[in-house]
């Protein structure tokens, strides 16, 4: 796929589109799947199937849940590894409707989560 070259969109939608692949991918390999839909297949056909609201918040529901857990739902440290103001990450938390119960990692040894558990350093 050339990206650099013939890009049907701008570069802030080349740029949106690899960092929510990257987001999706949730390990060091970006497959064809984590792709949209319209991109897998070629360029000619691409048109905004959804709004860029949509978008942005398919980035970053996950991405506020996968932190969260890997902060043991600690909200002010994810704030501070996320860069963001602890009253930013709760108006966000709210405005994506993440429940305190997708944010919690079970932790016991049987746990399919316990091995995927991220490892946030600050």
């Amino acid at each position: 796929m050339d990206v650099a070259g013939g890009w049907p969109g701008g570069t802030w939608q080349r740029d949106f589109l690899s960092c929510r692949a990257v987001v999706l991918a949730e390990g060091p390999t970006i497959e064809v799947w984590h792709l949209p839909v319209k991109l897998r297949d070629g360029f000619e056909q691409i048109q905004a199937a959804r709004s860029y609201e949509e978008e942005l918040r398919d980035f970053r529901r996950p991405l506020l849940i996968r932190t969260l857990q890997g902060c043991n739902g600690n909200k002010a440290v994810a704030a501070r590894v996320l860069g963001l103001a602890r009253g930013y990450l709760h108006r966000l938390i709210n405005d994506l409707k993440i429940q305190a119960e997708e944010t919690a990692l079970d932790s016991g040894p049987d746990s399919p989560d316990s091995a995927n558990a991220p490892n946030i350093v600050m």
